[in-house]
Formats: C-alpha cells, sequence, structure tokens
C-alpha cells in the first residue's frame, strides 16, 4: 500500500490515514469544500493571494479548489480545519492518481433530497429564527447555498445543539452540522432545496442588513403561527432584564433589531394578539406591562433557555 497506513470506514464513508497526506485528495459533500475555503478566508479576513501563499501554492489553485474544480489534498484540509470540524463531511480519500474524470462528483445519488414541510408552528418558529440570526449565503455562479443560523458558544450552545439542530432535521430530514468559530456556534446546512424553499416562504438570501425582512402573510394570518413565529424573533433578537432597580422583581422583555419594517410587524403582531407594547423606541420594542410579560411567559415561552436563566435569576 505504498508506505500508507489506513483505516477504511465504510459505514461513515471515512478514510483515517497517516501517511503521506498531500498524495492524497480529499472529497467532500457538494458545497463543503467552497465553505471550508471560504470559512478559513473570511475568518482569518485574508485575500485569496494571502490564503495562497499560506498553503504555499498558486492564487488560481485555490481559486480552482474554491470552484469545487478540484479536490483539496488532505495536508490542506488538515491545515485548514485543524478542529476536523469538517471531517463528518467527507464521502471518500483518493490517491493523487485516481483519473481526471469527476463524473460521480456531482452525481445525484450522493445528495440527500429535503423534504418540504407543510406549513406549521414549528416552521414559522424557524422563519422567526431566520430573521433574528438566521443566514443563507447564496453564489449561484458556484452553485453555494449556505444555510446557517449564529449563537453564542459562551451562553447559547443548548439552543444550538439541543433544539435547533433537532428543528432543523425534523422538518427537512437532513441532519445539519455543528460548527464553531471564534464566540460563535452555527447550525449549518448546505442545500439549494432548503435554500430556495425557505425563500419561497419568506426568508431572503443575505443578511439582515439592508433587506426588507417582513412577517409573511401566511404566519400573519394565523394567530398559532404568529406565537410561535414572535417567540423565534425574541429566543434570537430579544432580550430578558429588570425593569427597575427600586423593584428588582419586574421584569421587562425587549425585541430588537435594526430593520424597521421588522420591527413595527413585531409590534403589530402583538397588537394583533392584544399585548400592550410600547411604539418603536430607537432599534426597540418593549413589553412593560407585568401581565402581559407574564402573559408571554405563559403563552409564548422562550425555547432559548438563556432567557429563562435570565428571568429565574430576576424573578424565580
Amino acid at each position: 500500500m505504498d508506505g500508507q497506513e489506513r483505516l477504511l470506514a465504510t459505514k461513515d464513508k471515512l478514510i483515517y490515514f497517516k501517511n503521506n497526506s498531500f498524495r492524497m485528495r480529499v472529497k467532500f459533500r457538494k458545497g463543503v469544500q467552497r465553505e471550508l475555503l471560504l470559512s478559513a478566508k473570511t475568518c482569518r479576513k485574508w485575500t485569496w493571494r494571502e490564503l495562497a501563499n499560506i498553503l504555499r501554492v498558486n492564487e488560481r489553485t485555490v481559486r480552482g479548489w474554491y470552484g469545487e474544480e478540484a479536490l483539496i489534498p488532505a495536508a490542506v484540509w488538515q491545515k485548514l480545519d485543524p478542529g476536523k470540524i469538517y471531517q463528518t463531511e467527507i464521502v471518500e480519500m483518493k490517491d493523487e492518481g485516481w483519473g481526471r474524470s469527476r463524473g460521480g462528483f456531482h452525481s445525484r445519488g450522493n445528495l440527500k433530497h429535503a423534504k418540504k414541510p407543510k406549513n406549521s408552528g414549528r416552521l414559522a418558529e424557524l422563519v422567526g429564527i431566520f430573521f433574528g440570526d438566521g443566514n443563507i449565503y447564496v453564489n449561484e455562479k458556484y452553485g453555494i447555498y449556505q444555510i446557517r443560523i449564529a449563537s453564542s458558544r459562551r451562553d447559547e450552545a443548548d439552543y444550538s445543539t439541543q433544539f435547533l439542530k433537532p428543528l432543523v432535521s425534523e422538518l427537512f430530514g437532513i441532519p445539519p452540522r455543528i460548527m464553531t468559530q471564534n464566540g460563535g456556534i452555527y447550525v449549518c446546512l448546505d442545500s439549494r432545496e432548503i435554500a430556495e424553499y425557505l425563500r419561497k416562504k419568506g426568508v431572503p438570501w443575505g443578511g439582515k442588513s439592508g433587506q426588507s425582512v417582513r412577517i409573511p402573510p401566511w404566519i400573519n394570518d394565523n394567530a398559532n403561527y404568529l406565537e410561535s413565529c414572535l417567540r423565534g424573533l425574541l429566543d434570537t433578537d430579544g432580550s430578558v432584564y429588570k425593569l427597575s432597580n427600586k423593584d428588582p422583581k419586574l421584569v421587562r422583555i425587549s425585541f430588537k433589531n435594526k430593520n424597521p419594517a421588522l420591527l413595527n410587524d413585531v409590534r403589530q403582531s402583538f397588537v394583533r394578539l392584544n399585548y400592550n407594547v410600547s411604539k418603536v423606541v430607537g432599534d426597540n420594542v418593549f413589553i412593560t406591562r407585568q401581565a402581559d410579560v407574564r402573559r408571554y411567559i405563559k403563552e409564548i415561552g422562550f425555547h432559548n433557555r438563556k432567557h429563562v436563566i435570565r428571568l429565574g435569576k430576576i424573578a424565580p
């Protein structure tokens, strides 16, 4: 075996190896190689040329890897992914001379088809979560469709792993992966089908900034869906804190967002559900009346435990 020591794990489609790692090529699921390179570049704020210099290859080579025109060497994967976050996305390891044909690289047989869930409270909550902390990055030229929901590693790791990951898996039938970078934890999925489906459900492609995000009609027209969507919004962009130091057990709930249209939609949604809420104040909408705070906690509540913990500290 040319001095190479490998352990073939057919169940997980992984090959572990010890020698000649630059001669081995890593075949990831479609879109993952692009994500790996883009993540390494953007996280460290490198240019493509700087990344190429770090990897000691030509810039054109790196761009070819980014376009998935060729498989990256195992040594490059190890350098860009020292924590082996992407290891579970490996489909196969190939020798350098495996051939130039890539007929199976884009084969639909290796791709899982996503479910298209019907309208439901669970889907409405996910839409609210996307409006708060979600992002769909699309580069149609290179066929990249990356879906991410960001959370804080410090106090939202449980929310990502125990709620968001099962929710996405349940709705679309494809388990997402968990990534950690700097202080963030991300629930990630690569799927054009899901990206296009979410856009039809009102989730725009791209980030929140500059987007005229609005609560879509299919959610607005159903009170149960609306409550679920609001829970997703406040789980991600909401806060729970003391109303006054004079009476520390008084609680205020706020929703903060820089999108005026979405802020107004959230306020109007609470009004339609017969909540007493403030006007839009800066980037915020507040629930201050204690009867409405208690009603929110009882009828809508939180799936993000950081809010529950915070609430318990203020008003046990």
